[in-house]
């Protein structure tokens, strides 16, 4: 940039250290400002491409136990509820799945920890309780939805497990009864 005194002023954002724009970049900008962690392990079982973006962000500030039901949930594996996120996101993380169930399972367990903590809310603020078959058919209802939206159906149609119910109902039973306590 030379010193023309007759030019006019010019906005020129900051690309690096030593170059200037005239073009503001929010991605190059983000880059530059943002604290440059380590990838989370977890970060594979909250972020799905194509998720629903408020269930990962619930999800992931249970993980982060920012709810009070942070250590209510815990996975979806025929097991009770283990409060411990560790040993469930190294279960989900390091245990062999096909792409679509692995995204199935990481959206049912998205799916029922938010109504979980919906349902905690609601209790909360005076509603009145679901039961746990009715929590089950809408975390149900919900990923059917979303993979009927999406087109993860039309890849899952020749499977036998297509029609079946994507949430183990023992899951919502064990959870909603840690709800009462």
């Amino acid at each position: 940039m030379g010193d023309n005194l007759h030019s006019p002023d010019v906005v020129m954002w900051r690309k690096n250290e030593t170059e200037y724009c005239k073009y503001f970049f929010t991605a190059e900008t983000w880059q530059r400002i943002r604290v440059h962690g380590t990838l989370k392990e977890w970060s594979k079982v909250v972020w799905l491409q194509l998720g629903v973006p408020r269930f990962a962000f619930i999800t992931g500030l249970a993980i982060k136990n920012k709810l009070s039901t942070g250590e209510l949930v815990g996975t979806l594996l025929g097991r009770p509820p283990d409060p411990d996120w560790e040993s469930t996101l190294g279960l989900l993380t390091t245990h062999r799945y096909g792409h679509l169930e692995y995204l199935l399972v990481r959206l049912v367990l998205q799916a029922s920890i938010f109504v979980i903590w919906r349902e905690r809310n609601d209790q909360t603020h005076l509603k009145k309780p679901k039961q746990p078959s009715q929590l089950a058919r809408i975390v149900d209802k919900t990923v059917k939805n979303k993979n009927t939206s999406t087109g993860y159906a039309k890849k899952e149609a020749t499977s036998e497990r297509s029609n079946a119910s994507l949430v183990p109902s023992s899951y919502i039973v064990h959870s909603s009864i840690l709800l009462q306590n």
